[in-house]
């Protein structure tokens, strides 16, 4: 949600000591975390304790569906007891094949990703500069934790009538005061397009 990264070596670790089962969500971490974009858990070896990757191809792969990386028996598990999945019609062969393409071509885009995480932290800075709280975010997604719901509304009509499209979240997404805006950025957005960004918040 404010684009903070977990300490996934402490949670594998703590796994590890209390022989535990380990679930990762990798949903905002595929293609942008990693080595190579392909998650958090390529900086961990996870043969060592039973374990679930869960992830999406519907963000950075601009694709649609999601995968499960898992053992033999969880994967027979899911396949026989997983209502979700056996009562949903299957992905088209086309969608497949655009996911699989986007998987493969992740693994090129370190310039990319170098440039986003880049563009990132000059607006966090810029963001912080002018007072607001940008939360934990470390990535390329960063909230402007403004507490007030109403504010945040405000805000949000502003930017948009503006061009900026930027999310409102409120509760129960999250906890009671701390409404915010949730920025993602992506690697084609433009210096003129950050600066008007500033530029509108700096009236808010």
């Amino acid at each position: 949600m404010d684009g903070d990264i977990v300490s996934i070596e402490e949670i594998f670790a703590l796994s590890k000591e209390h022989e535990a089962f380990l679930y990762l969500d990798e949903a905002h971490a595929t293609g942008i975390i990693g080595h190579n974009g392909y998650g958090l858990s390529t900086n961990i070896d996870l043969q060592e304790i039973p374990h679930l990757v869960l992830g999406t191809f519907s963000k950075a792969l601009g694709c649609f569906g999601a995968y499960v990386a898992c053992s033999n028996i969880i994967k027979n598990y899911l396949i026989n007891k997983c209502s979700g999945f056996i009562y949903s019609t299957s992905l088209s062969p086309m969608i497949i094949g655009a996911a699989a393409k986007g998987w493969d071509l992740v693994q090129h885009l370190t310039d990319q990703r170098q440039a986003l995480s880049f563009k990132a932290a000059n607006l966090r800075n810029n963001l912080q500069n002018l007072g607001f709280n940008t939360g934990d975010s470390v990535t390329h997604i960063i909230p402007i934790i403004l507490g007030d719901e109403d504010t945040v509304m405000s805000a949000k009509e502003k930017l948009l009538q503006q061009g900026l499209v930027v999310s409102a979240i409120r509760p129960p997404t999250v906890p009671p005061e701390t409404s915010r805006l949730r920025i993602a950025l992506n690697v084609n957005h433009t210096e003129n397009n950050l600066d008007c960004l500033v530029h509108v918040l700096q009236q808010i």
